[in-house]
């Protein structure tokens, strides 16, 4: 019996180490792999986009969903004046080949048809954290300091990029999207006709965008001295009171509910935008991701609640399986959210729609 207890105490701790033992080769695991992938723990700004694996195959021809018989006939109809535009692309600082397919391919003046739109583009980022694996200078991965250096020279090459105080993080979205409605502001607002925020995974079809406002709501083509605000709409109950110091999180508490605009891209006017930019000085925005468009319509229920608002669903969304707000792509679809970059290459190159952009 005494060398049965033995046997079964013996038996136990050789458990006990092959259990410690994986754990050790579980945490090494970890480790290397947050060196290796530049996982930044607490410090990370924002989740990517989430794919399923049904979604990794891109787009496909479900996705679509263009008429046989051609595009409609406000499609074919160039604006009766150019649309004038102030764009703010929220971006991140590693988004290097995205900001150069963007500048190239979507936001590019000698492409887009000056009878339809003319615009002025900037770049809001921040800088990048430093991660895990930047301590062993892990070889095939920029560091930290390296991507920052990158960001620098981008910015003096083609000085369209607006570097916000800080580190990448889910507080400092928020604080772009104030800095940027201030830099559209800068402006005189007789001089522009809205000031349009997208995400940086948004693509844009500007002169499609122009010809769908024009044909949808001609009458709201008066933004330099009305109030209105464009883009996909929900609503929330969400108020802020601003911070003592102007640098402290704002406090959040419950109230009327009012509509905001989804971040993925939306318009305001330039009135607006004016407005906006008169009462900076009382707006809250030091608010978490997940609540930085969500402020954005509390600012204007708070100090511009006459602003007439467009809910359009049709022409700003995902695509099918690309998001909550998932719909087929088709001519009125002016933003295209959730896509990568070889989504967006994919419908740069789009036949449907190839006249929206000249030869440079």
């Amino acid at each position: 019996m005494l060398a049965m207890n033995y046997k079964r105490r013996g038996r136990g701790r050789q458990t006990a180490c092959y259990a410690l033992l994986a754990g050790l080769v579980l945490l090494c695991g970890h480790a290397l792999w947050t060196f290796a992938t530049g996982y930044r723990g607490w410090t990370a700004p924002f989740s990517r986009i989430q794919r399923t694996a049904a979604q990794i195959r891109g787009l496909t021809a479900s996705s679509f969903n263009f008429p046989p018989d051609g595009p409609p006939q406000w499609y074919l109809t160039p604006a009766p004046r150019p649309l004038v535009l102030r764009i703010a692309v929220m971006s991140m600082a590693d988004e290097f080949e995205l900001r150069a397919f963007l500048r190239d391919n979507v936001y590019n003046r000698s492409t887009v048809p000056h009878g339809d739109v003319q615009f002025e583009v900037k770049f809001f980022l921040a800088r990048q954290p430093a991660a895990f694996g930047d301590l062993l200078g892990v070889p095939w991965r920029m560091t930290a300091a390296d991507v920052n250096r990158r960001m620098q020279e981008e910015q003096t090459r083609y000085g369209d990029i607006e570097i916000v105080d800080g580190e990448e993080n889910t507080w400092n979205l928020c604080r772009k999207r104030f800095l940027a409605m201030k830099w559209a502001a800068q402006a005189p607002q007789s001089k522009y006709d809205f000031f349009l925020t997208v995400d940086s995974d948004s693509f844009v079809r500007l002169a499609a965008l122009a010809r769908r406002m024009n044909h949808r709501h001609p009458g709201l083509l008066n933004p330099r001295h009305d109030f209105s605000m464009w883009g996909v709409m929900m609503s929330k109950w969400f108020h802020w009171r601003k911070s003592v110091d102007g640098v402290s999180p704002d406090e959040r508490y419950d109230g009327e509910w009012y509509d905001f605009p989804v971040g993925m891209g939306y318009l305001l006017s330039s009135a607006l935008t004016a407005r906006l930019d008169n009462v900076s000085h009382l707006l809250p925005h030091n608010v978490p991701y997940y609540s930085d468009d969500i402020l954005v319509g509390s600012w204007i229920f708070e100090h511009a609640p006459e602003t007439t608002i467009i809910n359009d669903k049709g022409g700003f969304h995902d695509p099918p399986l690309h998001g909550s707000l998932g719909y087929p792509i088709d001519y009125g679809t002016a933003l295209i959210h959730h896509v990568d970059l070889e989504e967006m290459r994919q419908l740069r190159a789009m036949p449907e729609w190839r006249s929206e952009w000249r030869q440079p």
